[in-house]
């Protein structure tokens, strides 16, 4: 049998060889969540739900930075054949209607409006390019485009586009101020136009993470399925990225969290590791990732305070132990390492220790969830993370011998220290 120096030395391992993974240099994992490949292949990390039609897919790490999902994200929606106002709204006299075009006839007078069945989503930003022909206005006609959420009204859900007053080819940018349904043209004085060639140049949207999954094998994906609940992974039509360009989940420290309800640990008196790689936006206590039972308050958990990095166990009883230290500033990319030798705790920030030997000794206690963002599988519960997640790393072993080698190879993707 093949014994390291390491090992016979009893040192703990301190780099991780070339191409090495972090599932190759610490197998045996018993959750692993990251926006890239950990075990070295290129499995599914993510299930991103579009906020335009609610679509959702999964996406590999090389899906990821190859754009896929950014594309998936941004697909622009079916185009309806144009149509005419209505209510107070329908002084229009339309004819010619296709999914490019019509002409508008407003001579009678009054407010008229015409356009195209379009869904849009709050933040959305379009770009609609089109042509406009047979210009004629008898009194101050200058039609624009804007989103709104009725063809019975012309209330912006979006700006307006070209108020324009003459034949042309114009190009305008709608950023979404709230859900819409049709893209219309409106306007109150009288004249005609005619609209040719619309298309939709662009269409920028969000995406949303409503499964991180576990690539451990055990399949302790941690999911979200209320959609108001889900952590952002594109913001109006970009991936989130850190300052060296690399994906980031977006927490928003209201009520986002991902849960891993299959979960099972028979104690909470056995090793344990938790490593993860965050950056907090505002300063405040904010769960980064916890074990519970299922919705109850967490019992073995990583905690932000507004002024010391705290991991902690807790008993049915409310018995608390904690070991905390450092202070942790906001805006600023840190490695957490946590380290449960069954009844004493060890914490390492950016791979230097901040506490050492404390006394977590709480019992046994059996666990079935995992919580990312919440300290419970409770999204309306306190404390929710406000702030990015890149990667959790949760063992039921100490990994003191590999926590050099794990932090290396992290260190060496995400250059945080």
């Amino acid at each position: 049998m093949h014994i390291s120096l390491d090992s016979a030395l009893g040192r703990q391992r301190r780099l991780n060889s070339v191409g090495e993974s972090v599932l190759q240099i610490a197998p045996n994992a018993a959750a692993a969540y990251s926006l890239r490949s950990l075990t070295g292949g290129d499995p599914k990390v993510v299930r991103v739900r579009r906020a335009i039609d609610n679509a959702e897919s999964d996406f590999t790490a090389a899906g990821i930075s190859s754009g896929a999902l950014v594309n998936f994200v941004n697909q622009i929606q079916t185009l309806g054949t144009a149509v005419n106002g209505t209510g107070s709204f329908d002084n229009y006299t339309v004819s010619n209607l296709s999914t490019t075009g019509f002409s508008a006839d407003n001579s009678a007078g009054g407010t008229g409006s015409a356009g195209f069945p379009y869904v849009f989503k709050d933040d959305d930003v379009i770009v609609v390019r089109y042509t406009v022909t047979n210009f004629s206005s008898t009194a101050s006609l200058s039609p624009q485009i804007r989103g709104v959420n009725a063809i019975s009204s012309v209330t912006g859900k979006t700006n307006s586009g070209t108020a324009f007053t003459a034949n042309g080819t114009y190009t305008d940018t709608l950023t979404a101020t709230a859900d819409g349904s049709h893209l219309m043209y409106a306007d109150g004085n009288t004249g005609s136009y005619t609209i040719s060639d619309f298309e939709i140049v662009s269409h920028s949207s969000n995406g949303f993470v409503e499964t991180w999954y576990d690539q451990s094998g055990n399949s302790e994906d941690a999911v979200q399925e209320t959609a108001g609940s889900q952590p952002k992974i594109v913001s109006a039509g970009s991936l989130i990225v850190d300052s060296a360009g690399l994906p980031e989940i977006d927490f928003d420290g209201s009520n986002d969290g991902l849960t891993a309800s299959s979960y099972s640990r028979s104690g909470e008196d056995l090793p344990l590791t938790m490593i993860s790689v965050f950056n907090q936006d505002v300063a405040g206590i904010d769960y980064v990732v916890a074990l519970n039972q299922t919705n109850n308050n967490a019992f073995d958990r990583i905690l932000l305070r507004t002024d010391s990095f705290d991991y902690g166990r807790r008993a049915t009883d409310n018995t608390s132990k904690a070991g905390s230290g450092s202070d942790p500033d906001v805006n600023t990319k840190y490695l957490f390492t946590a380290i449960n030798a069954g009844t004493t705790s060890s914490g390492f920030v950016d791979g230097s220790s901040i506490f050492s030997g404390v006394d977590t000794n709480v019992g046994t206690q059996a666990l079935n969830q995992i919580n990312i963002g919440l300290n419970t599988g409770d999204s309306s519960a306190n404390n929710p993370f406000d702030g990015k997640m890149q990667e959790i790393i949760i063992y039921e072993t100490d990994q003191s011998d590999n926590r050099l080698a794990l932090e290396t190879n992290i260190n060496s993707h995400y250059s945080i220290f």
